[in-house]
């Protein structure tokens, strides 16, 4: 009984760890909104490393013992035991780690997203399908295989709405038959963050959820 109650209070903790770690990501996309000193044009990993920073300003996961780092990479036994080059290493994009009581950590991969083919003011040109391509190859994939830790995705919505763009996300899910392993991203009603979404995924019998975080410029 101990036991039981023991691991509904560490999951009860870490479902807030998260839900502190999503709210960060909100308040850091609204101080974005706010500054506009982005640039559509820029790469996911500029948009990144901008976002990180604006989330720093708020001042909220430091009142909360949170820290952010970008790009971090994700050492496994090969790397710390064996003969892996850590150089060949997955990175994340973000890494939540909260300090308080046990240390936690969450992550989450950022993609760009758009609904159109469009050209960046440097000339060269943005396929929308290939941003849709990645946003489930190198972005729900590796998160339903383990091969990123726990964690949720954002996108980058450089052109187009949400709408447009989960839209023909959830076709493409469709079109290749990734069902069930790879879920139709909804709206998530659990959480009061406008920006958040969730898609159910199935895998080995186990049936888990990611979270999408849609950040429209």
């Amino acid at each position: 009984m101990n036991r039981r109650v023991n691991n509904t209070f560490v999951q009860g903790v870490k479902f807030n760890f998260v839900m502190l770690c999503l709210e960060a990501l909100q308040r850091g996309y609204d101080k974005m909104v706010s500054d506009r000193k982005y640039d559509v044009n820029w790469k996911e990993d500029k948009i990144t490393a901008h976002l990180v920073e604006k989330i720093k300003q708020t001042g909220f996961l430091h009142s909360n013992q949170i820290s952010v780092n970008h790009q971090v990479p994700i050492y496994n036994v090969g790397v710390t035991e064996g003969e892996d080059d850590p150089l060949g290493a997955p990175r994340v994009d973000f890494k939540f780690t909260q300090w308080k009581q046990e240390e936690m950590d969450f992550y989450a991969e950022a993609k760009n997203l758009s609904h159109d083919d469009w050209e960046k003011t440097d000339g060269s040109k943005v396929s929308a399908s290939k941003y849709r391509g990645r946003y489930i190859d190198t972005g729900i994939e590796n998160l339903v295989s383990g091969r990123y830790p726990e964690g949720c995705l954002v996108g980058y919505i450089v052109q187009g709405n949400e709408t447009q763009v989960i839209s023909a996300i959830n076709r493409l899910i469709q079109t290749r038959n990734l069902l069930p392993r790879i879920g139709l991203i909804q709206k998530d009603e659990a959480v009061s963050f406008a920006i958040c979404y969730f898609s159910s995924h199935t895998l080995d019998n186990r049936q888990f959820i990611i979270r999408h975080l849609f950040m429209q410029f």
